[in-house]
């Protein structure tokens, strides 16, 4: 996992072209390749081991525990979410397993339901709701959500309005704490 740049590529290194960089004491993140046990990494084969966290030379970016990490996961301090777009007039399915980001255009009173989400392991969700060109809708969700402060958000309802909520799911309680983003962006 380190950024050749004469191959203009983050794949894996041959053991050839590893040794060449640790050799010539190129750097990832601002350490020193035969330096990186000290930044949680260590060299498996070809590919780097993430140890326990890895610090991008200011701030810890990951904190993992033997976790492998490919140029697909990580590349160029660079993390991308794949993003649903739809419009809605009734009812959602927010479908974990496509997208963690929906943005959904609310062309009716929609009735939210989150589907997909990985029971192992705990999942969060991102919703942008915008308003139509008419707006006066209202989101409602069909899972459990407890809201932080305790009462679902205000609703922006004007026309071509915007609003981000957060969803985490709680795997103990079974059930999905909302968070407001932001409410009246557009």
């Amino acid at each position: 996992m380190v950024w050749d740049s004469d191959k203009n590529t983050g794949d894996e290194l041959t053991s050839d072209e590893w040794d060449t960089h640790v050799s010539e004491g190129h750097q990832v993140g601002g350490t020193t390749i035969t330096n990186l046990a000290g930044q949680g990494l260590e060299r498996v084969g070809n590919a780097l081991q993430v140890l326990s966290s890895i610090w991008d030379g200011t701030n810890i970016v990951a904190d993992v525990d033997n976790a492998s990490v490919t140029t697909e996961e990580v590349n160029n301090n660079n993390y991308v979410e794949p993003q649903a777009t739809a419009s809605a007039s009734t009812t959602y399915n927010a479908d974990l397993s496509t997208a963690n980001y929906h943005k959904v255009t609310l062309t009716g009173d929609v009735t939210f339901d989150f589907t997909n989400a990985d029971a192992s392991d705990v999942n969060s969700l991102v919703l942008h709701l915008v308003q139509d060109a008419t707006g006066g809708r209202t989101p409602s969700f069909t899972p459990t959500v407890v809201w932080d402060g305790g009462t679902a958000p205000s609703w922006s309802t004007a026309a071509n309005a915007e609003d981000i909520v957060t969803f985490v799911h709680d795997q103990d309680g079974g059930q999905w704490v909302g968070f407001v983003g932001g409410l009246t962006l557009g």
